[in-house]
């Protein structure tokens, strides 16, 4: 039976029994318009009609191509908008509207890098080949490198590796080396409380600094105690200690443990003095540098 122009068999799956034949006729109780328009939501299996409505203004209908209506169904899926959107989004392997946005805004010119890029987790060009330069392959651990503050991948292999063991060893020492500085003081001897004691303010800088500036001391190029107090001064832009005072028992120290010299009771508090001032220091700066 041919109406309006359309051909209706009683076993094909556009109407399958005499039924729905009879609801076709009856089309405007659906709020189709035409006759035409309810047939052709059949012909595509919609029975909705704001559905037919969306599919017949989307420009996908087809009416010899029933593949017309999934590519439709994708571009809702997609959350596209516009058909063109969907179309150059289909030839960039591109399913989702969020994504082609991503695609447009994230400076690639060719979309499988993109899509490499984003299976690692990065949705810049600039960043992506920065972190392939650094030999990162993933978005997070290029994100933590720049948590981090190093300049560069051996830094922040440092950083990540070997920093955490080495900071917790050195600590280790300060605290034994404090413990060792007092008992010695109040048993009277002076000399292991100066070495016990420059011991500890020596590891705690090198804590102080290797939390500011993230890098192993051996490659600092040969710098000793005082390079290292100068650069976390310049860092921290606060006067920690007169350099010239700590060189001072810097010498006492050295020859302490050279030239074997005595400290008396006096010069023992006035050093006390001097290293109780700059721990304390040292420690309430070094603090805001913590993880």
């Amino acid at each position: 039976m041919v109406i309006g122009g359309y051909c209706f068999y009683t076993e094909s799956y556009l109407i399958k029994d005499y039924e729905k034949f009879i609801e076709a006729v009856n089309f405007q109780n659906f709020g189709y318009k035409s006759f035409n328009s309810y047939a052709e939501a059949l012909l595509f299996g919609i029975t909705d009609k704001e559905e037919y409505d969306n599919f017949s203004h989307s420009g996908f209908l087809e009416i010899n191509n029933i593949n017309s209506y999934y590519k439709f169904k994708e571009f809702q899926k997609g959350g596209f908008i516009k058909k063109t959107e969907y179309l150059e989004a289909q030839k960039l392997s591109i399913s989702s509207k969020i994504e082609y946005e991503q695609y447009l805004n994230s400076g690639f010119t060719h979309h499988t890098e993109f899509h490499k890029a984003k299976k690692q987790g990065f949705l810049n060009k600039e960043d992506y080949r920065r972190a392939i330069a650094l030999k990162f392959d993933n978005h997070d651990d290029y994100l933590e490198f720049l948590k981090s503050g190093c300049k560069n991948r051996e830094d922040f292999e440092f950083f990540k590796e070997k920093l955490p063991n080495l900071l917790k060893n050195k600590e280790k020492t300060i605290k034994l080396s404090i413990k060792d500085a007092k008992n010695a003081f109040d048993s009277g001897n002076f000399e292991e409380f100066i070495r016990f004691y420059f011991l500890s303010i020596e590891k705690l800088t090198e804590v102080f600094h290797l939390k500011i500036f993230r890098k192993d001391l051996k490659t600092e190029n040969g710098k000793i105690i005082d390079d290292l107090i100068e650069d976390i001064v310049k860092k921290i832009e606060i006067p920690l200690v007169d350099i010239n005072e700590f060189k001072y028992w810097r010498r006492i120290r050295n020859n302490i443990i050279h030239q074997n010299l005595k400290i008396d009771k006096d010069r023992a508090d006035k050093g006390k003095e001097f290293f109780d001032e700059l721990y304390r220091k040292m420690s309430k700066s070094y603090i805001k540098y913590d993880d």
